[in-house]
């Protein structure tokens, strides 16, 4: 056997649970091998050391200490704790409420002075300039059509119908 092998083997045989075949081929291996051997020995040792263990009894009420200190931990890592410039908790509740009131009062007129400017333009347009902006689409389509080369004779597009196109 290989010395991995009988190191793995050594608590089964220590405790005699191994097959005969097996327990001569480990005691062999152990009487040649020294690191082997050594391993042995340091199993049957702590395994003594082990069994000189005794245990310890608990002062009485240890364990209801110890639940409610657990239950006292995780209680209190629940709850989150504001304390902001270690002030009190209601100073802190206050200071953080009132930056939130801020921030959104801050949002709202961001997004309120932009349209209430556009209304103060719109009401200073005159009626012809606000047809214009309505119809800025067929102002810009009116100036391609301006620059389209074909379009300049109007006669040949209003006599378009007339041309008979198998003759040309």
């Amino acid at each position: 056997m290989k010395c991995l092998e009988v190191r793995r083997l050594i608590p089964d045989f220590l405790e005699g649970q191994l097959r005969a075949k097996d327990y001569d081929e480990v005691s062999a291996h152990l009487q040649a091998c020294k690191d082997c051997a050594k391993e042995k020995r340091l199993y049957e040792e702590s395994w003594k050391l082990m069994g000189q263990w005794q245990d310890i009894e608990p002062e009485p009420g240890f364990k209801s200490r110890f639940w409610n200190r657990l239950i006292g931990q995780t209680e209190s890592a629940k709850a989150p704790r504001i304390n902001i410039f270690r002030l009190p908790k209601r100073a802190s509740f206050a200071l953080v409420t009132a930056a939130t009131i801020i921030i959104v009062v801050s949002v709202a007129l961001l997004n309120y002075l932009p349209s209430r400017s556009a209304a103060i333009l719109a009401s200073k347009i005159s009626e012809e300039e606000m047809i214009l902006v309505e119809n800025i689409d067929l102002l810009e389509n009116l100036e391609i059509i301006q620059y389209i080369d074909l379009l300049e004779n109007m006669e040949i597009i209003e006599n378009l119908d007339k041309i008979d196109l198998g003759t040309v």
